[in-house]
């Protein structure tokens, strides 16, 4: 009896036919359990990943602060050892930071900018438009004129700024204030400083800040 042999190409197309027809096994699907579980721990990273998350976006925001305040800090500074002279009399000033005007939005005996509460002038949103034309409009909005300060990007601080006093009893205090979540809850950064009665130097507090990442 002959023997025949398919060549090498044919045998590995026929086991490949013969390895097709042969029933599928131990590749069955995910069970309902299993789908289950997956939608459990799927929950559970949410729950802890999501509030993290705005978390962490709610500080990176509030670094706003701190750089702003410290802008109003030079502000305050530069007009305090610059010179002044009264236009009635001609006579130089004793040393005073930017005074406020009585015209200017006072809240809490602060001059604040943007006038409008934080969280309210876009609804549902915690950022101020841009709009750098309302601090200094007619160059008569005091104290921001004097000290220099404007913003002109959006952004998501209220600033409010007040002081007291002259020569080596002035001081001054900056705030900054947003509801970074729209609860009605206020991330409050403030800052203020004195003078120094014997040097004359300014001395400069330490920023307290309340209801951090609200």
């Amino acid at each position: 009896m002959q023997h025949f042999f398919l060549p090498s190409r044919f045998q590995s197309r026929a086991s490949q036919r013969r390895t097709s027809r042969r029933p599928l096994q131990g590749q069955g699907g995910f069970t309902l359990m299993e789908l289950m579980a997956v939608v459990v721990i799927i929950g559970v990273l949410s729950s802890v990943a999501i509030p993290s998350l705005n978390r962490f976006i709610r500080r990176s925001r509030e670094s706003e602060a701190p750089t702003n305040l410290a802008a109003i800090a030079r502000g305050a500074r530069d007009y305090y050892n610059a010179e002044h002279i009264n236009k009635a009399t001609g006579v130089v000033n004793p040393p005073r930071f930017p005074p406020i005007a009585s015209s200017e939005n006072i809240q809490n005996t602060y001059a604040t900018m943007p006038t409008v509460a934080p969280c309210s002038e876009i609804s549902g949103s915690p950022r101020y438009r841009n709009n750098s034309a309302r601090w200094h409009a007619n160059h008569t909005k005091e104290p921001w004129v004097d000290l220099k300060f404007a913003l002109a990007r959006s952004h998501f601080f209220q600033y409010g700024f007040k002081s007291e006093n002259e020569g080596k009893n002035a001081t001054y205090s900056a705030r900054a204030r947003a509801d970074l979540d729209c609860d009605g809850s206020l991330s409050t950064f403030l800052f203020s400083a004195t003078v120094d009665s014997a040097t004359g130097e300014i001395m400069h507090n330490a920023i307290i800040v309340f209801n951090q990442g609200e």
